[in-house]
């Protein structure tokens, strides 16, 4: 059995056989369950992370309506039940891509953090390999639902974050500038992803590049938002003007 919620969500209940959902409430249900990590969740949390304010008189009536519906299927009914005054899901290791995510990209920076760039590239492609986006796309986005695929976003975003630092650190940085300018692009507020692309420039050998990446950041900052660019990005500027050796490698601190 297998629970993905990087991209749609699906039960996998055997190769080439997916389990059939078609209400969208119990399709969140069971998303939120799934999020709780397998922990025991309260009646009145579910009911308030999948209604909210809708029909707040009969929210835990329709809650065990849901709960029942997915219940009918034999392989939920077995992994579903009543605990501590609300319901748990049990999720097996190796049956749930966001934990493998989650165990993948700990390894990762724990490789990077240690020198190993090697070990935590391989790692980190796994890791971000997982995710079908856009997350949780077949699943109605109530608050909590949006509030922890904003979660999640950031841990995918971290990761690539850092496997870039694990590419960079191995000095092939040509092949990630055309990725990281698509990135800039599309969130022109993250600072990491600028220094990243300026250190692939200037290891590039484009100097004059990576300065002009930086001049475009800071009147794009200034101009679209009123702020300066960080103390970080500054100093890597000034590095980059004066040749620093400490650019040597072009990996960014974490």
């Amino acid at each position: 059995m297998r629970f993905n919620l990087l991209g749609p969500l699906q039960v996998i209940l055997a190769p080439g056989q997916l389990l059939h959902i078609p209400r969208s409430r119990a399709r969140q249900l069971l998303a939120v369950l799934l999020l709780t990590g397998g922990r025991p969740v309260s009646a009145d949390y579910l009911a308030d992370a999948v209604w909210g304010e809708d029909a707040a008189g009969a929210r835990l009536g329709n809650l065990r309506t849901h709960v029942y519906l997915l219940r009918r299927h034999p392989a939920v009914a077995e992994r579903l039940r009543r605990e501590d005054g609300g319901y748990l899901l049990e999720v097996r290791p190796g049956e749930f891509d966001l934990a493998e995510f989650r165990g993948l990209a700990g390894r990762g920076q724990r490789a990077l953090d240690g020198g190993d760039l090697h070990a935590a590239e391989e790692l980190l492609r796994r890791a971000v390999a997982l995710w079908r986006q856009p997350e949780l796309r077949d699943v109605p986005a109530t608050q909590t639902v949006m509030a922890e695929m904003a979660r999640l976003t950031g841990e995918r975003e971290r990761a690539i974050e850092q496997l870039v630092d694990a590419v960079l650190g191995q000095g092939r940085h040509g092949e990630l500038v055309p990725e990281l300018e698509a990135s800039v692009r599309v969130n022109p507020l993250n600072e990491r992803a600028w220094e990243q692309l300026i250190l692939a420039l200037y290891g590039s050998g484009r100097r004059a590049e990576a300065i002009q990446a930086y001049n475009g950041a800071r009147t794009m900052l200034v101009a679209e938002y009123g702020i300066d660019p960080g103390p970080r990005l500054r100093h890597l500027f000034h590095q980059v003007l004066r040749d620093d050796p400490a650019l040597a490698s072009c990996a960014v601190a974490g």
